[in-house]
This record gives C-alpha cells, structure tokens and sequence, in this order.
C-alpha cells in the first residue's frame, strides 16, 4: 500500500535559485517489496494510482524503511 499525493510540492537546489514544482509522488513501505521480484522499486517500473498510470522517474529513499516515488504519467 503507498500514500499517494498527485500535486507534492518539491523544492529543487538549483544553485542560487531554489525552484518549486508540483509532481505527484508515492510514498511506499520498503517491506512490502520483499516477497516481490524485484526487492525495491526501480526507475521505469509502472504503477497505477486513483486510476492514472505512471512511471517511476525516481527512487528517494527516505529513512530506511520507505521511500518517495517522483512519478510521471506513463
């Protein structure tokens, strides 16, 4: 089960300019995966939410034991 937020505000470094943007995002238990092949979500794996298909574009793991899912519609 993840927790699923389609517009997550995400601050980008971008030198001297910090950058806003909205994407949507998933936020996944690690331990869900371990009797799954593969063992962790990759990049370019789909996944459907409220519906939508998407594409994992990247992985953040965040403290060991769940990880953020930047997505894009696949």
């Amino acid at each position: 089960m993840a927790k699923f937020d389609e517009s997550f505000l995400m601050i980008e470094d971008r030198g001297e300019v910090a950058v806003e943007t909205r994407k949507p995002v998933a936020t996944v238990d690690l331990a869900d995966f371990e009797n799954r092949t593969p063992k962790e979500p990759k990049r370019d794996d789909l996944i459907r939410a409220r519906g939508v298909l998407y594409k994992i574009h990247s992985v953040q793991p965040d403290d060991g034991r769940q990880a953020v899912l930047i997505l894009k519609k696949a």
